[in-house]
């Protein structure tokens, strides 16, 4: 039987194979180890492990956000309305979460950011991951306050989705469509079927992300595919945080192999007598600044080589 049958023959029983069925349980239970730290053989979470919140900053900005912070500035990371950049469509969008959200999330107050596991969080936004320290409780609010747990921003709210898909097809189009309907009305109601909360709902939006990129197969999924599921590019889990944050509450800042791997190579480049661009030379200048304003204020710097686990030692 050629590769091709069997290939026809798994799709057509799929959806009803025990076997299957039995393994797409235990996978669906791996994606919740995963949030909370644990490998597929551990009991107990490891150190730094988990989902964590994540902001990306470009490294020319970084040795300002250690300043800020050392200067005991009230907001040392800001946002859009801190530094009075917010577009046309930004706006559009914060009123459709301001509208979608009980009680109501001011725009002003809002720091937008990803849920990461292992990796270095979305390039796009910057080639430094400020990684938080804190995270909010998995514990509901009511389970919280019966065991003692410290619940500060238990009910941190998240989005399956980029709020910026508002704007952007198919789901504009479709706003578009509803007759007597303002945009504002329209995406609050299209938004608040992607809302959630850390506490209530993060594993389960997390396992629905992962099986929309995983197949339903008689194998296990690995950390680092649940971890590249959960964020891949642009595609990501939002958290809408609801507070400017110091260099005092990042667990560490993570930068990625192929930056690393760029630095390296401009330097070698201009080490041989090539002439690398002169944005490339700025670019790896800026990054060695960066590093050092985290070392002078002892913030741990990493550069993730996997996404999956790594053996100690």
């Amino acid at each position: 039987m050629s590769w091709k049958t069997r290939l026809k023959l798994a799709v057509k029983r799929a959806s009803r194979s025990r076997d299957i069925q039995q393994y797409l349980q235990a996978n669906c239970e791996s994606v919740e180890q995963v949030i909370r730290g644990l490998g597929p053989d551990d009991s107990d979470p490891k150190a730094g492990a988990g989902a964590r919140i994540v902001f990306n900053i470009s490294c020319t900005h970084l040795p300002a956000f250690c300043d800020a912070s050392q200067a005991n500035d009230p907001k040392p990371y800001k946002n859009a309305y801190d530094l009075n950049t917010q577009s046309t469509n930004r706006l559009a969008v914060d009123r459709a979460i301001e509208r979608a959200t009980k009680p109501a999330v001011r725009a002003k107050d809002i720091y937008f950011a990803a849920v990461e596991t292992s990796g270095a969080g979305i390039r796009f936004y910057g080639d430094l991951c400020l990684v938080l320290e804190h995270q909010p409780s998995m514990e509901s609010s009511r389970d919280a306050k019966r065991s003692g747990i410290a619940v500060s921003y238990r009910d941190v709210l998240i989005l399956n989705k980029n709020s910026y898909d508002l704007i952007r097809e198919p789901v504009i189009t479709r706003i578009a469509g509803k007759k007597r309907t303002s945009f504002e009305v329209g995406a609050a109601n299209e938004l608040r079927s992607w809302l959630g909360s850390w506490s209530r709902d993060l594993r389960e939006m997390a396992t629905l992300k992962v099986l929309d990129y995983l197949p339903a197969a008689a194998r296990r999924w690995t950390t680092g595919q649940v971890a590249e599921s959960l964020l891949d590019d642009e595609d990501y889990i939002e958290v809408l945080y609801p507070k400017s944050f110091a260099m005092t509450d990042l667990l560490e800042v993570r930068g990625t192999a192929a930056d690393a791997a760029a630095e390296a190579d401009i330097a070698n480049r201009e080490w041989t007598g090539e002439c690398p661009l002169w944005q490339e030379l700025e670019w790896r200048q800026q990054r060695r600044e960066a590093r050092r304003a985290l070392a002078r204020h002892g913030i741990r710097y990493r550069v993730v080589t996997t996404r999956g686990r790594i053996k100690g030692g």
